[in-house]
């Protein structure tokens, strides 16, 4: 039993601070035990304290003996997490904080599909707003938190308002860059992903090699060659390390934007143990036409023990 020190049974052996008893609910080792403490705070009428009652609920939602029954959490069961945070709202009792949205819009995003998802997404950014402006003071925990903000928009799709987001910020960091970049690119909005490249740029922001790979997807597809040699460039005078992820996205750049034999340069001096990596250059071979190329590297690639997906027999 969790509580030996209390006797359930006795409500007047409670402690007159509540929160002496929350390294007793942490140590819980079941949810029998969970339930006896459970119990406890209910007999002495303390399950209002919010740390109590906080830690109850944080015990419940994460220890690997809860019961699936008794609780929310956004990555299961995705509408009611979204449903407590509609009548959290709509009680008013207690505001959201910055800390209340990554959550909500996890699940928005699991749920974009659905109709749910996406009307929530008002509420959630009206109310973003208020404390964007309210907590200007604390603008370092803010970057954190709008930074997440930005990426569970753009994982719903709505570019509009991450942008707005992002340039409310009063402080950014390069995740900050990467993330609006990335999520340009990833949506087929290539040249506003090259545009806040160019303006992270002219800001004097530090480009890392996470910037570097995001923004090459729309170099590619624009046929950006020039751009893409740069970036290249900046990589190597940098002393940014060019691994499988870096080095495909540059083998990629450089097919699609016409110079295979540049691609074929760039993968030769990268590690072969990466399927990845060999497909992008089989890809940018067989958009050349190069057939027989093509099927030297592939025989390449499975002498040197790499399974081949199916996107290698393209």
């Amino acid at each position: 039993m969790c509580i030996d020190e209390f006797s359930i049974d006795d409500p007047n052996t409670a402690p007159s601070h509540p929160p002496l008893l929350v390294p007793q609910i942490r140590i819980c080792k079941s949810i029998r035990e969970l339930k006896q403490v459970h119990a406890f705070f209910i007999k002495t009428t303390q399950t209002h304290n919010p740390t109590v009652a906080t830690e109850l609920l944080k015990l419940s939602a994460t220890s690997d003996f809860r019961d699936p029954g008794s609780l929310t959490e956004s990555k299961d069961r995705p509408l009611d997490a979204l449903l407590l945070f509609c009548k959290m709202l709509s009680d008013g009792i207690v505001e959201p904080n910055g800390f209340t949205f990554p959550s909500v819009l996890k699940a928005c995003s699991v749920v974009a599909r659905l109709e749910e998802g996406k009307q929530n997404v008002n509420s959630i950014d009206g109310d973003m707003n208020r404390i964007l402006e309210r907590d200007k003071r604390k603008q370092e925990g803010n970057v954190v938190l709008c930074n997440v903000m930005i990426d569970g928009y753009v994982r719903l799709g709505n570019l509009k308002i991450a942008r707005e987001l992002f340039e409310k910020m009063h402080k950014r960091s390069v995740v900050s860059w990467n993330v609006i970049i990335s999520g340009y690119a990833q949506n087929g909005f290539f040249i506003k992903a090259v545009e806040m490249f160019h303006k992270m740029q002219m800001e004097d922001a530090s480009l890392n090699r996470v910037t570097l790979v995001s923004v090459l997807p729309a170099i590619s597809r624009l046929g950006a060659l020039e751009l893409g040699k740069w970036v290249h460039l900046y990589a190597e005078k940098n002393k940014v390390q060019i691994d499988d992820v870096l080095g495909s996205a540059l083998v990629d750049m450089y097919a699609k934007c016409g110079n295979i034999e540049k691609a074929i340069q760039v993968f030769e001096r990268l590690p072969k143990n990466n399927v990845i990596t060999w497909n992008a250059i089989i890809g940018g071979l067989a958009m050349h036409g190069k057939a027989n190329d093509l099927f030297n590297y592939f025989s390449r690639m499975e002498r040197s023990g790499v399974s081949p997906l199916v996107m290698s027999h393209t």
